[in-house]
C-alpha cells in the first residue's frame, strides 16, 4: 500500500488545507508512519498546475529533487521531508513526497448548503 491523500484546489493558491495535511499528517507520521514516501494529489478546478507547483513550493519551504517524468505532460514534483518521528517509533524519516496536480477546469465545488 501506497499512502496518498488528496485535496480540492480552487485556485493555485488556495492551499491551506493542502499544506496543512501535509505538515500536519504526513510530517508527524499521523499519515503513512511505516512509508518513506506517499503523494499528494491537488485536483485544481482554476489557474495553472505549474504555478500550483510553484505555490506549494513556497508555503512548504522546499525545493522539489529533479526527477525524470514518466509523461513530461503530468504536472508531478517531488521533494524531501524532514519528519517529527516520535521518540519510541523507528518510523523513516526523511519523507519523501510526490505532489501531482490534475486540472479539473470548469468544474466547481458545490456548497454543502446545496446538497442538503
Amino acid at each position: 500500500m501506497w499512502p496518498v491523500e488528496a485535496k480540492i484546489l480552487i485556485t493555485p493558491k488556495a492551499l491551506a488545507d493542502y499544506v496543512a495535511d501535509v505538515v500536519d499528517q504526513f510530517l508527524t507520521c499521523r499519515y503513512a508512519p511505516f512509508s518513506p514516501s506517499g503523494a499528494m494529489l491537488g485536483y485544481l478546478l482554476s489557474g495553472a498546475p505549474e504555478d500550483t507547483l510553484a505555490n506549494i513550493a513556497k508555503r512548504l519551504g522546499v525545493r522539489y529533487t529533479e526527477t525524470t517524468p514518466l509523461d513530461t505532460e503530468r504536472p508531478h514534483r517531488s521533494a524531501w521531508h524532514a519528519r517529527t518521528v516520535p521518540a519510541d517509533k523507528a518510523y523513516p524519516s526523511p519523507f519523501r513526497c510526490h505532489h501531482l496536480i490534475l486540472g479539473f477546469h470548469g468544474l466547481s465545488r458545490a456548497s454543502a448548503a446545496a446538497s442538503i
